[in-house]
């Protein structure tokens, strides 16, 4: 999982906040 956790730090940058909230929680989720 700790590939896809590399790949999402970017998307975070160009979503806003609350997508990265989302995607965070997804990939604790995951993990």
């Amino acid at each position: 999982m700790i590939p896809i956790k590399i790949v999402l730090p970017p998307v975070q940058s160009i979503l806003p906040n609350t997508s990265s909230t989302t995607i965070d929680e997804s990939a604790a989720t995951s993990d």
